[in-house]
């Protein structure tokens, strides 16, 4: 049965998720820097990320929210992973590993079944 699944699971891993990714990640970093603005009054934030998502991430950032976080490109941060400081602790966001984490998962329920049955 999951021989027959292959393609769909594929296809899941290899080009649905990397396709949504982007958006999610942007939806979690807008969402947790709202709340990080909620609960810590005036503490500034920064959000090193890739320089390509800047560009995405500051057009979706509203006027206040803006004015609170500076966003730092950095090329050592993968195009889907973003690290946000100034919260207690740091927050790490990487749809990378999370993607590369269910492909793993998916390939370990991919064993071929070694089992022989005498059905008669």
């Amino acid at each position: 049965m999951l021989s027959g699944l292959r393609p769909l699971l594929a296809v899941l891993t290899d080009h649905l998720l990397p396709l949504c990714a982007p958006d999610a990640l942007r939806h979690d970093i807008l969402n947790c820097l709202q709340v990080a603005a909620d609960q810590i009054s005036e503490q500034p934030l920064t959000l090193r990320l890739h320089p390509d998502a800047v560009g995405p991430i500051a057009s979706a950032l509203s006027p206040t929210l803006g004015a609170r976080v500076k966003l730092l490109p950095d090329d050592t941060v993968s195009p889907l992973a973003a690290h946000l400081h100034g919260t207690p602790g740091e927050t790490l966001f990487d749809r990378q590993s999370l993607i590369e984490a269910i492909a793993a998962l998916i390939a370990q329920l991919d064993t071929p079944e070694t089992k022989e049955f005498d059905h008669g």
